[in-house]
């Protein structure tokens, strides 16, 4: 005759005394022992995800410091092309209802739109932000034709009229773009393409 099986006993988790379990995963004595361990469990779950939190907000704030330490060593050809992208943007958005300024025609919508200077930055870097000098022209014009200036210069002279035309062929200073006026000019010009986009919305 086979010897009866003796009970499983285990210790409670919670207080530590020895007890015969219903469920083969049971690991308390009693109600109040499960209730106690489900608050401890719940202590653990919250510091943990207060640990992880914080985790993270210290890799975020590190990040942050990483940027802010790499954008101040980046080379003021870097801080000249951000602030050219941002006035190209408001030049488009500007002249968003109008025309190529060279060919006269909406081709744009077809080859894509840019912001084309009359005087090119390579030969007149001084006016690479006078928006006098740059219009929204299609891609065609300003990248294919190399700017198709035999059509600018008419429609410029509508558009702004001759004396400032002239005056933008004439000034021949020279002017060497900071990295400190090209924060001011994004920022400048990000205050204005909002406003122009909030209108048209």
């Amino acid at each position: 005759m086979q010897n009866p099986k003796k009970p499983i006993r285990r210790r409670c988790k919670c207080c530590g005394v020895f007890f015969e379990p219903k469920y083969h995963n049971q690991t308390w004595c009693s109600d109040e022992c499960l209730e106690e361990l489900k608050f401890d469990q719940l202590c653990r779950d919250r510091e943990k995800a207060m640990k992880a939190m914080e985790r993270k907000k210290h890799r975020d704030s590190q990040r942050e410091e990483r940027n802010r330490k790499r954008k101040q060593l980046n080379p003021r050809s870097y801080w000249i092309k951000q602030a050219q992208n941002v006035f190209n943007a408001y030049i488009r958005e500007r002249d968003a209802r109008l025309p190529c300024i060279s060919c006269g025609t909406y081709y744009g919508e077809q080859c894509g739109w840019d912001a084309g200077h009359y005087r090119t930055v390579a030969a007149a870097g001084h006016l690479r932000f006078n928006e006098d000098n740059c219009h929204k022209q299609c891609r065609h014009c300003n990248q294919t034709l190399d700017g198709n200036i035999g059509g600018y210069r008419p429609a410029l002279i509508r558009k702004i009229g001759l004396a400032r035309v002239v005056a933008l062929e004439n000034n021949n200073e020279t002017h060497k773009w900071t990295i400190a006026e090209c924060k001011e000019l994004i920022n400048i010009y990000q205050a204005k393409l909002d406003a122009l986009r909030r209108k048209a919305a």
